[in-house]
């Protein structure tokens, strides 16, 4: 009985220490995902990519267009200029992997909030 009650005890130890280890982490694209969307929220990219292309091309609109980090990186520190909305976008500065975490943000938790439309 004492050989038993000791296993179990051991087991539940070394249950509770694996889980404490993993409790608080999480998958590298969804803190990638969290830590892209802090960016976009920083700097303040809400308020005109989310004003229906009134001011600027939407998100879903952005996304066709970037899809890799550097590229992505250069164009938020040198926005184009574009006739059809009526405010010049100011340069983001951002580091390629803060690029990369923005991007990860839009292509997979902005785009589940995207509606595409329905197919007639």
């Amino acid at each position: 009985m004492k050989k038993s009650g000791l296993l179990t005890l051991l087991i539940l130890l070394l249950a509770t220490f694996a889980f404490a280890q993993n409790k608080d982490k999480k998958p590298a694209a969804v803190a990638e995902g969290d830590k892209g969307k802090a960016l976009i929220q920083k700097n303040n990219c809400i308020a005109c990519h989310a004003s229906k292309g009134v001011v600027a091309p939407e998100f879903k609109d952005v996304l066709g267009k970037y899809t890799d980090a550097e590229k992505f990186q250069k164009m938020l520190a040198k926005p184009p200029k574009s006739g059809k909305f009526p405010g010049a976008m100011p340069p983001v500065t951002v580091s390629k992997e803060e690029a990369k975490a923005m991007l990860a943000y839009l292509q997979n938790d902005l785009k589940k909030s995207v509606k595409t439309p329905a197919k007639k």
